[in-house]
């Protein structure tokens, strides 16, 4: 879609949300085993979805992307933040709507969505290796829907959804800001901290074998399924075409 580089968290969530429905129409697919997984934004997005989208009989969330901005910046610097991003309306509107962008990360002080040496060092690296097509731009006003956004608002309604979160002691968002929302949620669910930071969780080792292998426990447990268990034969050549 375009503008290119633009988030609308709502619209991320009806994209997983039509992505369930055409899962659960495929023959080899049990519509009543569907989980879902998600990291950073993806991982709040679980919260959301867990609760909201009845389908979904697990959810993991990694490094769950809370919103704590407010937390970060006090409400009076929030505020004068809003202030600023709402201005580029007034400066679009004779541009046609033209999109206005800034870095999606950055140096402190430089005037990235993410201003944090880890996040500009991780996506830096990214994009002169494994992922030369990134961008590292991001629409301004993506940010006044990231700022309002608080699907972990949703996690008292998540159970009886089984709810796993596995983040970072080191993460940004500090797992203090984690707790009292995995304390929000009923039974089943399960919180594990690992010594690393958020970007660790992405790529990292030991800490992506460690993180998946959790995921797939949850998996097998809650969707009640067994190591290499399909329900149903798996049709490769129809696959091969789907992919």
């Amino acid at each position: 879609g375009e503008p290119r580089n633009h988030i609308v968290p709502h619209e991320q969530r009806q994209d997983i949300r039509n992505a369930i429905t055409w899962l659960r129409a495929q023959p080899e697919v049990d519509p009543d085993r569907i989980g879902g997984w998600g990291i950073s934004l993806g991982g709040a997005h679980m919260l959301y979805l867990g609760a909201y989208d009845r389908r979904l009989k697990a959810v993991v969330s990694v490094a769950t992307g809370i919103n704590v901005l407010e937390n970060m910046l006090g409400k009076v610097g929030l505020q004068g933040f809003l202030r600023m991003i709402n201005g580029d309306h007034d400066q679009r509107f004779p541009l046609n709507g033209a999109p206005t962008y800034i870095p999606a990360v950055s140096m402190p002080g430089q005037g990235g969505a993410m201003a944090f040496p880890e996040a500009y060092e991780f996506y830096t690296e990214a994009q002169n290796t494994y992922a030369p097509a990134y961008e590292n731009r991001l629409t301004l006003e993506s940010m006044e829907y990231l700022i309002a956004d608080h699907p972990e608002q949703a996690v008292p309604l998540l159970s009886p959804t089984a709810l796993l979160m596995l983040h970072g002691e080191k993460d940004l968002i500090p797992v203090d800001a984690v707790r009292p929302v995995f304390e929000q949620a009923g039974e089943p669910k399960k919180l594990v901290v690992f010594d690393c930071l958020h970007t660790d969780l992405y790529t990292r080792e030991p800490w992506v074998t460690q993180s998946s292998q959790a995921a797939i426990e949850w998996f097998n447990r809650y969707l009640h399924n067994t190591w290499g268990k399909q329900a149903q034969p798996q049709d490769i050549e129809r696959n091969k075409q789907i992919v």
